[in-house]
């Protein structure tokens, strides 16, 4: 489920490339200016090529999917890039290296560019417009189970794939 959300990351973006409110070649550090990855542009987050390291690979997020059984918010992964000290592996657009991190950034930064929660971005600026009614941004960590007409996320306890509640 995460990574099929990262193209509706992408139209969000580009929409807002389209307004004006956005550009492609806008530096990261624009809007997170904490984050040390200079030279990093909103394009290459879109293309995987910013050396943001693979958040979801590190011991603190780790443990808290561990220990509070919930994926991590883009706010704590963004906090992560933060203090984690870890340096861009390569030169930005240098080369291809997929990482969740990047994502997490863009979709703070609809927020901060948009005034409003990504989820209600989708909503007003994608699925309405696109007649998607039933269709919305929903955590179950966070939402509860509003009712069977969703799809659940699933995840790899042990061998077997269980669904995440």
């Amino acid at each position: 489920m995460a990574s099929i959300t990262k193209q509706f990351t992408v139209a969000a973006v580009i929409l807002l490339v389209r307004d004006g409110l956005l550009r492609l070649d806008d530096e990261v550090t624009a809007f997170y200016p904490e984050i040390p990855y200079p030279d990093v542009t909103i394009r290459h987050l879109l293309t995987h090529t910013g050396s943001i390291p693979e958040t979801y690979d590190d011991n603190m997020i780790l443990s808290i999917y561990q220990e509070e059984k919930r994926i991590p918010g883009s706010d704590i992964v963004i906090r992560f890039l933060e203090k984690s000290g870890e340096k861009p592996r390569f030169a930005p657009g240098e080369k291809f290296e997929y990482t969740n991190g990047g994502y997490n950034l863009l979709t703070e930064t609809v927020e901060k560019v948009y005034g409003v929660p990504f989820k209600e971005y989708l909503r007003e600026n994608i699925f309405e417009p696109a007649g998607m009614y039933g269709t919305g941004v929903y955590h179950i960590c966070t939402n509860g189970i509003p009712h069977d007409n969703f799809v659940r996320n699933m995840v790899q306890r042990t061998a077997a794939w269980c669904p995440m509640v």
